[in-house]
């Protein structure tokens, strides 16, 4: 085998593994096969055996016939800080979504300057992401969907798993899997939230719901900064900040009506409101307050005036016609694939 082939046998071998949160120190315990020999894979020195790869793919959960193809694309979801079951459930929807990839349009990259985010100062990093989208002034998430070719694929998790949402990119195709059991209003972050990774991080490796630890910190930790990120896109994007800092001078006058008829207009929690003004108040009150007592303080005075969240059942329409478009551009290219692997398809995708 051409030692070009083994480089890029070795190159992908060592990103599955580095996604998956293994390195050269650390290999996958049920791994029957000699680390060394999995080193010389990685370093592109060692010929390939198709039993040993058959054993490497089966332990790492990969799809042996896709990972030695020319269409193998390097997928960016990572499992860093997953169970082995959410890993395994995640994997099934993963390696299906690649192999219909042709059936998803090509993304399509946002035309507008992305601000580098290298401040590690939670005010800064707020800061750049109110000016973009108050730059770019995107009107709601269809409009957005529909700009960049992003795809919603609903996928109820079995009952001992839970998620929001991860977005499974390529080269050029973008599918976000949304757990259609959370409540609208979830959804409605989740979805803008995966879509911020895709603006912002759609080239870095990124987890499944995956939170900074450090959300209330001063300073945010370069590895946290897309979670922190994607977290701030879809608080202002349904939260205006201008709302959030004329209320955060005025309190702890509070006017209720004018809350709720944002949370109406922007089809949003309460929570995402309170979090949104948790941050304003942090900037006046320059940390004389925790932030947890100032959260608490926040959504103790929200909870006294009983606001309710707006309305984001037009979420379930936006899922199901993105579902069936899917489906049905499946189904017109059903020849492409064995009945077996079709079947299996439409088993996890859930397209039945």
């Amino acid at each position: 085998m051409a030692m070009n082939v083994r480089m890029e046998f070795g190159k992908r071998l060592s990103h599955e593994l580095k996604r998956r949160g293994f390195d050269k120190g650390r290999m996958p315990p049920d791994l029957s096969l000699d680390v060394a020999i999995l080193q010389e894979y990685q370093n592109g020195k060692r010929k390939v055996n198709l039993s040993e790869i058959g054993n490497i793919c089966k332990n790492l959960g990969i799809n042996p016939v896709y990972f030695i193809s020319s269409n193998y694309s390097y997928p960016t979801l990572s499992f860093r800080n997953a169970k082995k079951e959410h890993v395994e459930f995640a994997l099934k929807i993963e390696d299906a979504v690649l192999t219909i990839q042709d059936c998803f349009p090509d993304f399509c990259v946002p035309d507008i300057e992305i601000p580098k985010f290298i401040e590690k100062d939670f005010f800064d990093i707020i800061d750049h992401v109110v000016s973009f989208l108050d730059r770019f002034k995107f009107s709601n998430v269809e409009s957005l969907l529909g700009m960049m070719k992003i795809m919603i694929l609903p996928i109820r998790p079995p009952a001992d798993i839970d998620y929001d949402a991860f977005l499974v990119i390529t080269k050029s195709k973008g599918v976000i899997c949304l757990n259609p059991n959370k409540p609208p209003v979830r959804q409605h972050f989740s979805i803008l939230y995966e879509l911020a990774h895709f603006i912002f991080d759609r080239e870095k490796g990124f987890g499944i719901d995956v939170l900074p630890n450090n959300l209330y910190n001063d300073r945010i930790e370069y590895k946290f900064q897309p979670e922190f990120i994607a977290n701030k896109f879809a608080q202002y994007f349904l939260v205006p900040a201008h709302w959030a800092i004329k209320a955060s001078y005025a309190w702890p006058m509070f006017h209720a009506e004018e809350a709720q008829k944002i949370l109406n207009e922007r089809k949003t929690s309460p929570q995402v409101m309170v979090n949104a003004l948790c941050d304003q108040l942090r900037r006046l009150r320059s940390g004389a307050d925790s932030s947890f007592l100032l959260y608490r303080e926040i959504g103790e005075k929200l909870n006294s005036c009983v606001l309710t969240s707006g309305d984001a059942s037009f979420i379930k329409t936006v899922i199901s016609q993105h579902a069936q478009e899917i489906k049905k551009c499946l189904l017109k290219n059903q020849g492409k694939y064995s009945s077996e692997i079709f079947a299996q398809i439409m088993y996890v995708l859930q397209l039945e």
